[in-house]
């Protein structure tokens, strides 16, 4: 199951790694790390998933060239400093929401909702706006880079 031209349409099969599973970088302390949490939602998803972690070592655990050889789907889960000088394979799809490979700024695009009240928002001549927004759990995997993101 390859995932060559994209990401794949189901999860089914796919082999998926999850690398860093640290709660924060360059931590062995697996306390809250939201990583255990999208390991446990690939699996469901029907994903083969293998877990490294450059601090942390477990039994259900593998280093990290076996994952990188063995995974065509890679999620940064925690950003550990040194995997800025690891290598992915051409046809590999990382998923870097940390900006922790490239060493940028995670990015993001936001496009509006389809609803009636996005709709009306937008007509009205909206665009250009300065919004207040709520990031609940802003020290999460996702919170914080989408906080960050925001805040630039």
């Amino acid at each position: 199951h390859g995932v060559s031209g994209g990401a794949p349409a189901s999860l089914a099969g796919v082999r998926c790694g999850v690398l860093g599973m640290a709660f924060k970088p360059d931590s062995d302390d697996p306390t809250e790390s939201l990583a255990f949490k999208l390991r446990r939602l690939l699996i469901w998803e029907g994903a083969e998933v293998l877990c490294s972690d450059a601090n942390m070592k477990r039994d259900d655990f593998v280093d990290e060239g076996r994952l990188l050889a063995q995974s065509d789907v890679v999620f940064i889960g925690c950003p550990h400093r040194s995997y800025k000088e690891l290598g992915f394979r051409e046809e590999q799809l990382v998923l870097d929401c940390w900006g922790a490979i490239s060493g940028a700024c995670p990015s993001l695009t936001i496009h509006p909702g389809l609803g009636a009240e996005a709709k009306r928002y937008l007509s009205n001549g909206h665009t250009g706006e300065a919004l207040s927004v709520a990031v609940v759990g802003g020290a999460g995997h996702v919170g914080l880079p989408l906080s960050l993101v925001l805040a630039d």
